[in-house]
C-alpha cells in the first residue's frame, strides 16, 4: 500500500520529456578493452567507466540498426539508445509569498530533531547528501556552511589531484563545463534548501538537515548527465568503503528531481541499472515521479518504473495530507507521498521563495534518509559499517513501514 511519511524517523528538479538531443547516442557494451576505455575522445564519450556506457556523437543522424552496426565494432552491445533532452516538472505559483514551512509540521519534523538534527553519525563520521540538478546558489547564507569539501583535491591548480577523472573538483562537480563551477539555479536552490538549510541559526528556514553536507552535482540537464553525475556520486563512495574513510566521501543518498514522463526503462535500461550500482556501496536514491494525473505504468515514467531495490519514488501531497490531483501514483512503482504544495525554501541571492510539485516532496524524503544515518542505534551502527548496502535497504524498509496509511494513495491513477 502507498503510503504518506508522517515521521521522520520511522520513515524536483523532476524533468519532463522535451526531446532527443540531435546527433548523440548513448551506448553500454556488455564489455569493452581497457585500451578502447583510454582512448575515449570527442565521439566516444565515457559516461561510466563501471557500466561500459559511452556518449557517441552521430554527424550523419544514423538509424539505430546503422548506428548498431556502426558502434558494435568496439564490443557487444547490452543497450543503445539516444540520448534525450529534460525540463523542469515543476510548476511556479503565483500566489504572494508563504514563509510558514507547514510541511515540517506535518511530518512531525520537530520531534525527530529533538533526537537528530543530522551532520554525524553515532561513530563521529561525516554524512553527505548528494544533489543532482541544474544548478545551485552554493553561496547562499544558509548553504555555505554545509557544502561538502573534497580534501584531495587542491582548488584551481589545473590538477586532478585525487585522480578521479575530473580536475579541480574541490566544491562538487559541474558534469556539463566539467569543473566546480556551478550555475545558479532558483531549482536547484530550492530543492536543496528542503534537504539541507542550516538550521537553528536565527535566519530563513530550517531543512530537514541542519548541518549535512551536500554534495553539489551540477550541469544536469539530459540522461547521459544523469549516468555521469550517478557515476561521480558511486566513485567517491566506493573510494571512501576501499580507503576506511580517508579518500572520496561518506554518500548515503541521491536526490535528483529529474525525469522523462512517457518514457519506460526498456527505452533507457542503463538509467535503471546505475541505481543498483549506487546500491552497492550503500546509497540509496530517492527520485520525484511525475507530475500528471495518469496511470504511469501505462503511460510510461522514468526512472519511475524502473525497478531497482535501492531507488524510493516519491509523489506530491498538499497540506490535507491528500495526493495532489497532478501528481503521479501506481501502488507498485510509487513508494510514498511527501509535502509538495508552497513549500517555502531558499532561492538564489539569499533570498526566499516557495517551490511546488514532486521536486518539493523529494528532497523531504532524501533528508529523512539522510537523518536516519546519524541516529543513536548501535545495531544500526554496526550494519552500517559491516554491510552498508543491507544497511541501506534496512533504512528504506524502515522510511516505508513507518510511513502513515492514506487512502489519497492507495489506487493507482
Amino acid at each position: 500500500m502507498i503510503r504518506l511519511i508522517f515521521i521522520l524517523l520511522i520513515s524536483i528538479y523532476t524533468f519532463q520529456l522535451w526531446g532527443q538531443t540531435k546527433g548523440e547516442w548513448i551506448v553500454q557494451y556488455f564489455n569493452v578493452s581497457n585500451s578502447f576505455h583510454e582512448k575515449s575522445n570527442n565521439e566516444y564519450q565515457l559516461l561510466s567507466s563501471s557500466l561500459s556506457i559511452y556518449l557517441v556523437n552521430d554527424s550523419e543522424t544514423l538509424s539505430k540498426s546503422e548506428a548498431s552496426e556502426l558502434f558494435s565494432e568496439h564490443g557487444k552491445i547490452k543497450h543503445l539508445f539516444r540520448n534525450q533532452e529534460v525540463y523542469p516538472r515543476t510548476y511556479i505559483p503565483d500566489d504572494e509569498l508563504y514563509f510558514e514551512q507547514w510541511n515540517m509540521d506535518v511530518i512531525n519534523a520537530p520531534n525527530v530533531w529533538e533526537e537528530t538534527t543530522g551532520g554525524r553519525s553515532e561513530t563521529g563520521e561525516e554524512i553527505v547528501m548528494a544533489v543532482l540538478d541544474d544548478g545551485y546558489d552554493i553561496n547562499h547564507i544558509e548553504l555555505r556552511n554545509n557544502l561538502w569539501i573534497n580534501p584531495n583535491e587542491l582548488p584551481g591548480d589545473g590538477i586532478d589531484n585525487d585522480g578521479n577523472g575530473y580536475i579541480d573538483d574541490h566544491q562538487g562537480v559541474n558534469i556539463e563545463d566539467k569543473n566546480d563551477i556551478h550555475p545558479e539555479s532558483d531549482h536547484g536552490t530550492q530543492v536543496v534548501g528542503i534537504m539541507a538549510a542550516q538550521g537553528d541559526n536565527n535566519t530563513g528556514i530550517a531543512g530537514m538537515n541542519w548541518n549535512t553536507k551536500v554534495l553539489f552535482v551540477s550541469g544536469v540537464s539530459n540522461v547521459g548527465e544523469i549516468i555521469t553525475g550517478y557515476e561521480y556520486v558511486y566513485d567517491l563512495k566506493k573510494r571512501y568503503l576501499e580507503s576506511d574513510g580517508t579518500d572520496g566521501a561518506n554518500i548515503v543518498v541521491t536526490n535528483l528531481s529529474s525525469g522523462l514522463e512517457f518514457a519506460f526503462p526498456s527505452q533507457l535500461p542503463s538509467w535503471c541499472e546505475i541505481y543498483d550500482l549506487l546500491g552497492s556501496v550503500g546509497v540509496l536514491s530517492v527520485c520525484a515521479t511525475a507530475n500528471l494525473d495518469v496511470n504511469i505504468e501505462i503511460e510510461g515514467d522514468m526512472p519511475t518504473l524502473c525497478t531497482s531495490d535501492y531507488l524510493i519514488m516519491v509523489t506530491n501531497t498538499d497540506t490535507f495530507d491528500e495526493k495532489v490531483q497532478y501528481a503521479a501514483q501506481n501502488k507498485t512503482h510509487v513508494d510514498l507521498g511527501a509535502p509538495g504544495e508552497l513549500i517555502t525554501t531558499l532561492d538564489i541571492k539569499n533570498e526566499y521563495s516557495r517551490i511546488s510539485g514532486t521536486s518539493a516532496s523529494t528532497p523531504h524524503v532524501a533528508g529523512a534518509v539522510a537523518l536516519f544515518f546519524t541516529i543513536p542505534c548501535q545495531s544500526l551502527t554496526d550494519l552500517i559499517k559491516i554491510n552498508p548496502t543491507a544497511a541501506a535497504l534496512t533504512i528504506k524498509n524502515a522510511i516505508l513501514n513507518g510511513t502513515a496509511p492514506n487512502v489519497t494513495l492507495d489506487e493507482t491513477v
